[in-house]
Order: structure tokens, then C-alpha cells, then sequence
């Protein structure tokens, strides 16, 4: 669990994943990493969209501390897939058109693509 003081997190949220953090900020100071997925905000599960996780995250500001739980790969080469919710090697994404180069939050392994192409 990381707990934040009230005030600006000093991350970018896509969906339910971290996908920026900024030089000097909160999360920056906590050791919070690109590519960590929030699970829960003060206990609650997490919705997997980024204006749930900030509702949340305002109400339990204006309580005091916020605390966040975090998912992260236990491997090193290992990538959120967006679609799948879990961890998978890097080499997963490769020839996903929506891969590693588009970022945490967006980016889908190519077992999950090829998936939504045959039924979505």
C-alpha cells in the first residue's frame, strides 16, 4: 500500500494504470512507477477507469490520507495487458497493434487482440 498526503498525486492515470510520473511529485517521492496498476483506493476496489479511481481518490483526500494499493509485475519484461487485467512477458505484445508503444493503460497483448478481432 502507498498513502499519499492530500494534494496532487503527481501521476497520470489511463483506465486503472499509471502511466506517467511526474519529476518532484508525490508519487515520484513514494518509489510509484509507470505501469503499476491500482487495485484499491482506501480499501475499495478499483474501477478500471481513470475518472472512478479519482472519485475515490477525492472523497478519501477530503478524509485525510489516501491509500492506494498497487499491482505490479513480480518479473522484469513484464507488461500490463488492458484487456486480460494480468501480467504477461513482453513478448506477448508483439505484432499487437495496440502493443507496448502506445503505453500502460492502452496497450493490449496480441493473444487478447487477435481474440477481440474473431468475436468483438
Amino acid at each position: 500500500d502507498v498513502v499519499f498526503e492530500p494534494g496532487k498525486l503527481g501521476m497520470s492515470i489511463e483506465k486503472h494504470c499509471v502511466s506517467a510520473v511526474a519529476d518532484g511529485g508525490s508519487a515520484a517521492g513514494l518509489k510509484v512507477q509507470v505501469g503499476w496498476v491500482i487495485r484499491k483506493v482506501n480499501g475499495a476496489d478499483a474501477p478500471a477507469n481513470r475518472n472512478g479511481i479519482m472519485r475515490l481518490a477525492a472523497a478519501a483526500m477530503k478524509e485525510g490520507l489516501l491509500t492506494m494499493t498497487f499491482q505490479f509485475a513480480l518479473e522484469d519484461g513484464q507488461h500490463h495487458c488492458t484487456a486480460c487485467d494480468k501480467f504477461v512477458d513482453e513478448a506477448s505484445f508483439e505484432g499487437a497493434s495496440n502493443g507496448l508503444a502506445v503505453g500502460p493503460g492502452k496497450q493490449v497483448c496480441a493473444s487478447c487482440e487477435e481474440y477481440g478481432d474473431m468475436f468483438g
